[in-house]
């Protein structure tokens, strides 16, 4: 049935345009989470994602996705918090792609290139490239604020440049360097946080077969270089496992196993100082 949907679906737009297509994937989620102290409970949810894109005959194409679900869904490897499924009021992001180009449309909801918070997002996003190098301009109509970013290519490293005129610390200017060599990754960064003092950070990555090791510190402002990020993950085959941590006696633990066929198990922890941010453990599949 959802083939003959979709194709039909598909049928029904090529009418207007050169070529048109509909897309769908998700995924779904059954999990138990203990928050806190408190018990653990039943979490299910699904996400569905359809993928709308159109191609002009001028060679122009046109895509936004619809993004529905209902229940929750635990997210275990990043933010370790319940993520609500469902369609929300959000309106679409347009984009449309012509020659190279992207442009980005969407009220209030274009990713600013300084500083992506929520309150900084812009209503125009405009991207491309140039070779090896890379640019984007993020403009808010309604107040003329904007923000702009460039990656430059240079004898194997990537530095990229980022500037935004939102007032106080929301902006700025910021320079990130990444160099790889071989194994090694190093990293480094600078931003001015606007009216703010300078904040540097570095960083070093290396990967050993199926280990990895990822280590950066930072000056924060008026705590000087005592914030760090130090993470080990670990990847053989069905089996993945990661070990991070912070300044803060953050500790986060993830094991994840392949199930094949887009199922995938997982087990998570998140304290903070030997205290319990989130515990879960499940079953996840996409499709």
């Amino acid at each position: 049935m959802k083939k003959v949907l979709l194709a039909t679906s598909a049928l029904f737009l090529t009418a207007g345009f050169a070529s048109a297509e509909i897309t769908m994937s998700g995924t779904a989620q059954a999990a138990m989470v203990a928050t806190g102290a408190a018990n653990a409970v039943v979490v299910t949810g699904a996400d569905l994602n359809f993928g709308l894109s159109a191609t002009a005959d001028n060679g122009a194409t046109f895509s936004t996705t619809i993004d529905m679900g209902n229940g929750q869904t635990v997210d275990y490897n990043d933010d370790f918090a319940l993520d609500t499924q469902d369609r929300g009021a959000a309106a679409p992001t347009i984009k449309i792609g012509y020659a190279g180009y992207t442009i980005e449309v969407a009220n209030e909801a274009v990713d600013d290139l300084y500083d992506d918070a929520a309150a900084n997002h812009k209503d125009i996003g405009i991207s491309g490239a140039v070779g090896d190098n890379t640019f984007a301009v993020a403009i808010d109509t309604d107040d003329n604020k904007m923000s702009a970013k460039v990656g430059v290519a240079l004898a194997g490293a990537t530095i990229t440049y980022a500037t935004s005129n939102e007032a106080g610390a929301n902006g700025g200017n910021s320079l990130a360097i990444s160099y790889p060599m071989g194994d090694l990754t190093l990293t480094a960064s600078s931003n001015d946080n606007g009216t703010e003092k300078t904040t540097n950070k570095v960083g070093i990555s290396y990967k050993m077969d199926a280990l990895t090791i990822g280590y950066t510190i930072e000056n924060a402002l008026e705590a000087g270089w005592s914030n760090y990020d130090l993470s080990v993950a670990y990847s053989a085959g069905a089996l993945g496992a990661s070990f991070a941590t912070d300044e803060a006696g953050v500790n986060k633990v993830v094991g994840t196993y392949d199930l094949g066929g887009g199922a995938t198990m997982f087990a998570s922890s998140k304290s903070t100082k030997g205290t319990n941010n989130q515990q879960a453990f499940g079953v996840s599949f996409a499709f």
